[in-house]
């Protein structure tokens, strides 16, 4: 297990933003990605389900070997970079930025190379959530809700969805696959009893929640995103990514948007709608990786 540098984040005072440092801030990278790996998102209707964990073949088990087994999913715990796609060879040095205990068996497939939250990050988030329920909605390869499993100490009782038991994250994806993987990654971390997996779509059952956080890491169209100079909330799947914050406002006052470092702060700041909000750039190795956004800070 390697060691994984701490995390440094800038909080944004969002009425104190001058036009011309928005600008700045703004001012990115226009490079051009693969655009084959932009993974469409299907907004089927899966009917809501508590999902089983079933014990993923032990990592001793060769590299080959898994990728044979699991060629059908794309699921890979790759051991070389040449294991890897071309596209996504550049992520291979960041593997434990990732997941640290990535050597340990931790399964990503390709989408997951490159839209899970670096653990640091998803740490410094979770630890604002200490004593809370936390719902995330969004769970992919379960990057924050293993973190939030680790830092939140607080139990709920989720009967509304006949699911009896006691928990401390509720993970929901609609794609079995990421359900998989995230339980397979839960269980490396030791957390797979502190997180309630839902398969389904999160907003057709996000009527039927509660918790006291709602924590948003929305597909963000895929890596192309990066050569937009300035990302809309609007390029949120898969819906209008102001709806879906309303949506989750409608569980909880106090949300968690994790979204790209070029989001447009304006439309970000309008999201405050007069509460008091907090607005952090996430940094690792003096690099920007992401906006956080809290909304209705006082409850963190």
């Amino acid at each position: 297990m390697k060691k994984i540098p701490n995390i440094n984040s800038k909080t944004i005072n969002p009425s104190k933003i001058s036009n011309a440092k928005k600008r700045r801030l703004l001012r990115l990278g226009k490079k051009q990605l693969n655009n084959s790996s932009i993974t469409k998102i299907e907004n089927s209707i899966i009917t809501p389900q508590k999902v089983p964990f079933n014990q993923p073949p032990s990592p001793i088990m060769t590299s080959k070997t898994l990728h044979d087994l699991y060629k059908e999913y794309t699921l890979f715990h790759a051991e070389t970079a040449n294991q890897l796609p071309n596209f996504l060879k550049k992520f291979w040095k960041q593997r434990y930025n990732l997941f640290s205990k990535y050597d340990e068996g931790i399964f990503l497939d390709q989408e997951s190379w490159y839209s899970v939250t670096p653990e640091p990050i998803a740490q410094h988030i979770a630890l604002t959530c200490k004593h809370k329920i936390v719902i995330d909605a969004f769970c992919g390869s379960g990057g924050n809700a293993i973190q939030f499993a680790l830092h939140c100490d607080k139990a709920f009782d989720l009967t509304i969805l006949n699911i009896n038991t006691t928990l401390k994250v509720i993970a929901i994806d609609i794609d079995p696959q990421k359900i998989f993987i995230a339980q397979n990654n839960a269980r490396v971390y030791n957390v797979l009893h502190k997180i309630d997996f839902i398969c389904g779509d999160f907003l057709k059952i996000a009527d039927t929640l509660f918790a006291d956080v709602v924590f948003l890491s929305p597909p963000w169209g895929g890596v192309g995103y990066i050569s937009e100079p300035v990302y809309s909330l609007s390029m949120i799947q898969p819906i209008d990514g102001v709806e879906l914050f309303n949506k989750a406002k409608s569980i909880s006052e106090s949300v968690i948007y994790f979204l790209p470092k070029n989001t447009s702060l304006e439309e970000i700041v309008d999201l405050s709608n007069g509460k008091k909000c907090k607005i952090e750039q996430n940094y690792l190795y003096n690099s920007l990786k992401s906006i956080t956004f809290y909304y209705n800070v006082q409850n963190f």
